[in-house]
């Protein structure tokens, strides 16, 4: 009992320190400003000319290692303690900025960007997000969004920084000075992360019990919601991967001003997660986030090259429909399969997402190099975004049969 009670005290500690840690590995989403003076200076090292679309392959493998770093560290819980997985997870996130630093090809970023930052940040967050959701089993919306809410909260804050350590110093010396700050951060705020309770036996909304992930992946629903989850992901990761060079190309964005323009996408993103996740406690899971994403990207293909205004507007609802998605689905899960495995359900159901940050960079990319215009992508990512609109429907009358 007294145990039950430190705990509950201790919570929301453990939630403020967690926010900390997301606020350092979040920086991953300012890829955008790195990507532009990184291809610069390989073009100077090796001779073969590089860009900033041809960088997102580095980007596209960060974003793999997530859900498998997730589901690892669910199981790997309930055997190390969560500050430690923590702390592993920064060593990682803090060696890939470092070797990022150091990098002079592109196999070299893909390395420390791509795999080890990807495998840093898939860990911690997982640890960071799940364990504040185990604290507030009264709150998860709330523990969910506030958490995936700073992690998006740092691209606002690290753009504009770092473009002015690029601008004076350069982008090695700028990787150097973050990795060396985070890594105080990091290490200080974990240790006052506290564990969160397993709790067995917990009823579902629905009547049902806690589900394995064996008998979440039998469900049909699950498949509904990683196509959700997939669909809502892909035009957030393609934009986010490009939103520097978008602005610069499709809207005439200086450099700076679209640096600024990734602190506003940012800035969406993480009013998204934090308002859509205390905001589900009241009013449920569903929202609008994939109509209204529809509209902002058929927006920027039909407009966002006339309009820096309305580029602008609509890459902010295309960032905090984004933000929305990744605020609600902690909880989502929580509440379709169980808390007691959700560590691991969550970090499996992150597989649709881990395909989105795969394909979206690349659509991006493909449709830049063939085009010579981020235009096309946008329309494509409309579609795409419709066909999530679509599964909500499904998942509806899946969920009612289970």
């Amino acid at each position: 009992m007294e145990d039950t009670m430190n705990l509950k005290r201790s919570r929301g500690l453990t939630l403020l320190m967690s926010c900390l840690i997301n606020l350092c590995i979040g920086s991953a989403y300012s890829w955008s400003v790195f990507a532009g003076p990184l291809a610069e200076r390989l073009t100077a090292l090796g001779g073969a000319a590089y860009s900033a679309s041809d960088l997102g392959i580095v980007f596209t493998v960060y974003n793999i290692p997530g859900p498998f770093c997730m589901t690892a560290g669910g199981w790997l819980n309930r055997r190390i303690e969560v500050r430690r997985l923590i702390q592993m997870g920064s060593v990682l996130f803090v060696a890939g900025l470092l070797l990022c630093s150091r990098a002079t090809t592109l196999g070299g970023l893909v390395v420390g960007f791509g795999l080890l930052v990807g495998v840093g940040v898939g860990t911690v967050y997982g640890c960071t997000v799940n364990n504040s959701v185990k604290l507030f089993p009264d709150k998860r919306g709330l523990a969910g969004g506030l958490t995936t809410g700073v992690y998006g909260l740092s691209s606002v804050l690290v753009p504009p920084v770092a473009n002015v350590m690029i601008r004076n110093w350069g982008v090695s010396a700028a990787f150097q000075i973050i990795a060396v700050c985070f890594a105080v951060v990091l290490l200080l705020a974990s240790a006052f992360v506290e564990q969160g309770p397993e709790e067995a036996g917990q009823m579902l909304p629905g009547g049902g019990r806690d589900m394995s992930w064996r008998e979440m992946l039998c469900q049909t629903k699950f498949y509904g919601m990683c196509a959700m989850l997939l669909c809502g992901g892909l035009s957030g990761m393609m934009v986010i991967s490009s939103a520097s060079d978008m602005a610069q190309v499709e809207a005439g964005f200086s450099p700076a001003a679209a640096a600024l323009m990734v602190s506003v996408l940012s800035l969406f993103n993480a009013g998204g997660r934090a308002s859509a996740g205390i905001l589900s406690d009241k009013l449920g899971r569903i929202s609008l986030v994939f109509p209204i994403s529809v509209a902002a990207l058929c927006a920027l293909f039909f407009f966002g090259q006339d309009s820096m205004a309305v580029f602008a507007v609509s890459i902010a609802l295309v960032g905090a429909c984004f933000g929305a998605l990744m605020g609600i689905f902690p909880g989502f899960t929580a509440d379709e399969f169980g808390q007691r495995n959700n560590t691991v359900n969550y970090g499996i159901l992150f597989f649709g997402f881990a395909l989105s940050g795969m394909l979206g960079p690349q659509v991006a990319s493909w449709v830049m190099s063939g085009t010579g215009s981020y235009r096309s992508a946008f329309l494509i990512a409309a579609v795409v975004a419709l066909a999530g609109f679509a599964f909500t429907f499904l998942h509806r009358r899946l969920a009612a049969r289970s």
